[in-house]
Order: C-alpha cells, then structure tokens, then sequence
C-alpha cells in the first residue's frame, strides 16, 4: 500500500517503483497457486447456487436467469460449463 490515505508522497512512489517484483511461481501465478485455487472455489460455489436455482425453480432456465439477474444465455453457459441438465430439476 502505498498511502494510508490522502496524497501519495514522492519518496512512497519511489520506493515502490524500485521494489522488488512479486514472487511468481513457474505457472506465472502469483503467491503460488492463491489464484487458482480461489477461481476452483468460486468456480465450485458458482455451480452450487445454479444447482440451487434450478432445483427451486423446477428446472426453468428462464426462471433461473430472472431470480439471479442473468441473462438466459448467460445460464445456458454455465449449464454448459458445469455440465448441468435442467431435466433433471423437472418434476
């Protein structure tokens, strides 16, 4: 962080342009692999709250898109991502 608030000083810029970059692992990703592992959780919540949505929703991908405020195609990727089939909610 470069200031606690307010105006950032010339020395503060300085020594932050003059610090050492980032430790990367060989992936590129920084902190190795923080990263990654909170897209695969995003990712696992993500298809958690669709499958949820769907089961409420009795597998109505219209239904879904309205309640989470998506586009129904945006669903439709995800269904697709996610491997989801939407007959399987259906009663």
């Amino acid at each position: 962080m470069l200031s606690d608030g307010g105006l950032i000083e010339l020395s503060q810029l300085q020594r932050a342009l003059h610090a050492p970059p980032a430790a990367l692992s060989c992936d590129g990703d920084p902190a190795g692999g923080r990263r990654a592992s909170t897209a695969a959780d995003h990712d696992a919540q993500l298809r958690q709250d669709l499958e949820a949505h769907f089961s409420a929703c009795h597998g109505n991908i219209s239904e879904v898109a309205r309640r989470t405020g998506k586009a129904r195609v945006q669903i439709q990727r995800w269904m697709k991502r996610f491997t989801i089939d939407p007959a399987k909610y259906q009663r």
